[in-house]
């Protein structure tokens, strides 16, 4: 009989006497030894049709030899005993060969069976796929793991043709205990319980959507709870990509049973669903988003129910937009985009990337003072502490004060005045839903969780710098229509210079930059510096302004000092010729394709309320530390980026 190519092979010559006799050799050619045993080389043809080539020892098949059977199968490797044992090459008529180890006639130990497009590579049993291997049905499907009894059973990374992924716990050849799931082709992921190949039990599945137009973050829904048989049934969360979230009860994949909901503007709803719907709609209540402040009698032009009413109003009215760019800013320097990514609350970090984005410094409001604001709102809050987090509801007042900060001035205070303030600003804010997110450290994934990581070093890095004197009041908006806001000489805050000292005492000018770069790269975050020649040193800075100028100074290669910084040093020294770099040889980056900028002096509403600038600073206590280098610029290698970015950090920080 011909061997077969299933898990168990028929191969084996299994004798029941000890001599090869004509009861069952139709012809022999070759030595024999004592006794008349076959012995040394000889061809061995059997009534059966199969003939042996080889090595012959006491009568049996014994040493190397070729055992080839009628249907043109063929064994060429080892035997002893008269079975194939030890290591050989075993090939079917319809080309399926395996290579490896073999025991008794069986596939045993380390072997390579091929098959077609099929490959098995790894250890055998007894003819079973058994232990570790690697089992490759197609040139895109492969499993790589633990076998038993040749089906899939404990660890294991099956990647299917469709580009679909399972790592995680096998038995019985299904995806059965903890396993992670990744559909390729929906863009979705499960992480959780199995059960014979579904998901059932605990678990976390991720949709994920595409992108915005003009935003590097993606959106996603996620569902963390029970499932069923497949489907989501028991109790469970889901987030929902347009900012909605549901917590309580499924069934069979529809919402059944107690929960509370709370939809994309905020309404919250608490109490029984039926069937995926609400089963009293009228519990339906406003929420986080709805602005319900009571401090308008702060603002110089008081505030009645009219008022409140009318903020209300805007807030209705540009509350999609206003969401949604309070979602894309929520994900802002987190470490992943993945875990609570739906359920993540905007940082202050996040709050001051957006203020930058806007460019609010243009209009006289730098983030620092929206700190300040934001004391005011809550008591509970801090001044630069990049992680606390912003509820919708205090991202609503927080944007009412910017608002009437940056627009007092110019519009009709006759009637609903911080209405009219809040509709101008939200309209700005609407663009950055198309806009990309800016700055040094965001401009690459690696880079800014590289950073993130480090948020709490710099925190404490600025507070050591701190000086804690008053800084320059840069342009005429502030705080002050707040009569309880605190005042900039209650707070220890760092300046551009400060910043140039920080950068001597750690020797960056040796390691990373030059002072002429830090001074170039602060410009350029600082929208409204650009619009002197002045360099004033004095300028208030925020802990995400510092890390992104200390970031900026690494990826940035300083072409020069600064024709402002080149006069300051002529002036000191004397000298009346300079030359150097142009600011133009340093831009703020943003990713590659995400779009314009999110200019508020482009758009349709002016915010053209004037800076007044403080004569600059000379730079006599810095000018020795500066000094003209080779024009690099910016590497357009990622690699670059991030290894410069981690010499700053190890610069700065142990380990």
């Amino acid at each position: 009989m011909a061997p077969s190519t299933g898990d168990r092979l028929s191969m084996s010559v299994c004798y029941a006497e000890r001599f090869l006799s004509d009861k069952i050799v139709d012809n022999y050619e070759g030595g024999e030894g004592a006794a008349g045993l076959y012995e040394g080389d000889g061809k061995l043809v059997f009534k059966s049709g199969h003939v042996f080539e080889g090595s012959l020892q006491h009568g049996l098949m014994h040493g190397s030899g070729k055992i080839t059977w009628p249907d043109g199968s063929t064994y060429e490797g080892t035997f002893a005993d008269g079975a194939m044992s030890g290591k050989g090459i075993l090939r079917w008529a319809d080309q399926s060969v395996y290579e490896g180890e073999v025991q008794h006639g069986l596939r045993h130990g380390q072997g390579v069976f091929k098959a077609g497009a099929v490959i098995y590579e790894g250890t055998w049993h007894r003819g079973h796929r058994h232990g570790q291997g690697s089992l490759q049905y197609s040139p895109t499907s492969i499993y790589i793991g633990s076998f038993y009894m040749n089906k899939r059973q404990g660890k294991g990374k099956m990647v299917y043709d469709s580009g679909n992924t399972y790592t995680g716990d096998w038995y019985d050849d299904e995806r059965h205990g903890k396993g992670v799931m990744h559909w390729d082709t929906s863009q979705e992921v499960y992480n959780g319980d199995w059960v014979c190949g579904q998901q059932h039990g605990r678990g976390e599945h991720t949709w994920v959507h595409k992108r915005l137009a003009g935003s590097q973050y993606p959106r996603q829904n996620r569902y963390v709870g029970d499932f069923c048989d497949g489907q989501r049934h028991g109790d469970g969360t889901f987030y929902y990509a347009s900012g909605a979230v549901y917590s309580g009860g499924w069934k069979q994949n529809l919402k059944h049973g107690l929960a509370v909901y709370t939809t994309e503007n905020g309404a919250v709803y608490r109490g029984e669903f039926i069937d995926d719907h609400m089963a009293d709609p009228s519990k339906l209540t406003g929420g986080d988003f709805y602005y319900t402040f009571t401090q308008l009698h702060k603002f110089p032009t008081g505030g009645d129910a009219t008022e409140l009413t009318a903020i209300q109003s805007v807030l209705m009215r540009h509350i999609t937009h206003l969401h949604g760019v309070y979602n894309k800013y929520s994900v802002v320097g987190r470490e992943s985009i993945g875990g609570e990514a739906n359920s993540n609350l905007m940082t202050r970090l996040a709050l001051h990337r957006m203020l930058k984005d806007l460019k609010v410094e243009l209009h006289g409001l730098r983030p620092m003072d929206v700190d300040r604001m934001t004391l005011c709102i809550d008591s509970g809050w801090r001044v630069n502490a990049m992680h606390d987090e912003i509820l919708p509801v205090q991202f609503s007042e927080v944007l009412v004060h910017v608002a009437y900060a940056i627009y007092a001035a110019t519009i009709d205070k006759s009637e609903t005045p911080i209405a009219k303030c809040f509709d101008l600003l939200a309209t700005h804010v609407s663009t950055l839903l198309h806009t990309p997110v800016h700055g040094y450290v965001f401009c690459s994934d690696e880079i800014a969780t590289m950073v993130q990581r480090k948020i709490e070093e710099f925190e404490q890095l600025y507070a050591s710098h701190a000086n804690g004197k008053a800084k320059t009041k840069v342009g005429t908006g502030s705080a002050t229509h707040l009569e309880d806001a605190v005042p900039r000489e209650h707070t220890s805050t760092m300046c551009a210079r400060d910043v140039l000292l920080l950068c001597r005492e750690y020797a960056l000018f040796d390691k990373i930059t030059q002072p002429a770069t830090v001074v170039r790269v602060i410009k350029t975050l600082c929208p409204d510096m650009q619009r002197d020649d002045a360099v004033d040193l004095r300028v208030e800075l925020s802990v995400l302004e510092l890390i992104e100028c200390l970031v900026g100074c690494a990826l940035v290669r300083d072409p020069g000092p600064t024709a402002e910084l080149q006069q300051a040093q002529d002036e000191d020294s004397g000298s009346n010729t300079h030359e150097g770099g142009d600011l133009d040889d340093v831009t703020e980056p943003t990713r590659e394709g995400d779009g314009g900028d999110a200019d508020m002096n482009n758009c349709d509403v002016g915010m053209q309320a004037p800076l007044k600038r403080t004569p600059s600073i000379t730079l006599t206590e810095v000018a020795d530390d500066i000094a003209s280098m080779d024009a690099v610029g910016l590497p357009h290698d990622r690699a670059g980026q991030v290894v410069r970015v981690a010499t700053l950090l190890g610069a700065l920080f142990s380990g």
